[in-house]
């Protein structure tokens, strides 16, 4: 059968952790499917301007970002700007519009608005058979991800749901699923009850997204508190960030554990109290899907700070705009533990722990059983990942 397509875009960690959530969602079904970046079907040049330099403003010049996306949250018709950013897009991606004509996919399921764009356009062209899905990766919406030739939108919530009807979508083609996490943070034995309340408290803090020097100035106010925390720090691929927290020690009673890359986040989070992290989409997810609230910290203007704003109007965490604010915070939950155990209850009640397999399963009922054997035609030189029969 024809694999389904995953198509994402490396922009931040959050599209391409949503795209193999959902590729795992297949697999789970025994159906084929392939993830793909689409930015490996551009040049050098596009792709680092389009994802390197998106990383780089996002931690260092929130401003910036902010800016972008006033900018092009605009509906497509009304600005031409956005109209730009899609021919621009469009141009560089020849590759990626021939792979689709080779292959024809019955469906693509986007974890980005590029991919969405490109395929939504070639159907309105006649250029595509296939359907279009569009899964939204935060927990508000941002107007580029509205296209005429979408099929279907998969949501994080009612609020979004309520925004794309409000803007002319049909209400049948929206599904409130959530947003697709690895079946890692949905197993019920993977989250420890915390009926009885330790003398310590565990706390995650997420550094990989946070300048460097914000992360050391948090842990060395932290220390000020006094408090028996148990402060586990990960710090990603930051090879830098972790040399420089290898030198920190906290007094007594505090210990300090520094974690590079990991690939067991959810065992993590499963044993902390409470996080400390940058508000993207899939982390909050993840969180929700493991009872850990979170005091989200350094969001990037409207697109992160929405995000928080979610999480916080409904109980689960809070946000800070400074260090002061976290260390409050933290000093707060620790001596009311009933309001932690209350914002457990609010992560428990917004989480979507089966977002990923609630999608293929959308995706597939209209077609299963109509696909025949097929082996996709792979581009030469191009990475892919997935179950599809690569040949």
């Amino acid at each position: 059968m024809r694999p389904y397509l995953i198509p994402y875009v490396k922009a931040g960690n959050g599209h391409k952790a949503a795209a193999m959530a959902l590729r795992e969602a297949f697999d789970m079904k025994k159906s084929s499917s392939v993830t793909v970046d689409v930015l490996n079907f551009s040049d050098k040049v596009f792709r680092i301007l389009y994802s390197n330099i998106y990383e780089i403003i996002g931690e260092h010049s929130h401003k910036s970002c902010g800016a972008i996306y006033k900018l092009t949250d605009q509906k497509r018709d009304k600005s031409s700007l956005v109209q730009l950013v899609d021919k621009i897009s469009e141009k560089n991606l020849t590759q990626f519009r021939e792979f689709l004509r080779d292959n024809d996919p019955p469906a693509a399921i986007c974890t980005h608005f590029l991919p969405q764009a490109i395929l939504a356009r070639m159907k309105l062209c006649g250029l595509y058979k296939g359907k279009v899905y569009a899964c939204i990766t935060d927990f508000d919406l941002h107007l580029m991800w509205l296209c005429k030739g979408v099929d279907g939108y998969f949501v994080a919530n009612k609020v979004v749901k309520e925004k794309l009807i409000e803007l002319g979508i049909s209400s049948s083609m929206i599904e409130v699923t959530g947003i697709p996490v690895k079946s890692a943070f949905q197993n019920p034995d993977i989250i420890k009850e915390r009926t009885s309340r330790s003398a310590r408290m565990r706390i995650l803090v997420s550094g990989s997204s946070i300048t460097d020097k914000k992360v050391i100035n948090l842990l060395n106010l932290m220390a000020k508190l006094e408090l028996p925390l148990d402060i586990e720090v990960i710090t990603g691929r930051n090879e830098g960030l972790y040399s420089k927290l290898s030198d920190i020690s906290l007094p007594q009673p505090m210990s300090l554990n520094i974690h590079g890359f990991i690939d067991n986040m959810e065992q993590l989070m499963s044993r902390s109290d409470i996080m400390i992290t940058k508000p993207g989409g899939l982390t909050l997810s993840e969180s929700l899907c493991c009872d850990l609230p979170t005091i989200m910290f350094s969001p990037i203007p409207y697109q992160e700070t929405n995000n928080a704003r979610f999480i916080e109007v409904n109980g689960a965490g809070f946000l800070c705009q400074e260090i002061p604010c976290i260390l409050r915070r933290l000093s707060f939950l620790y001596h009311n533990p009933d309001h932690l155990s209350a914002m457990r209850r609010k992560c428990r009640s917004l989480a979507f722990p089966g977002a990923a397999q609630m999608i293929a399963d959308k995706v597939m009922k209209p077609l299963h059983g109509n696909l025949p054997d097929y082996a996709l035609k792979k581009k030469t030189g191009l990475k892919m990942e997935g179950t599809g029969a690569i040949r």
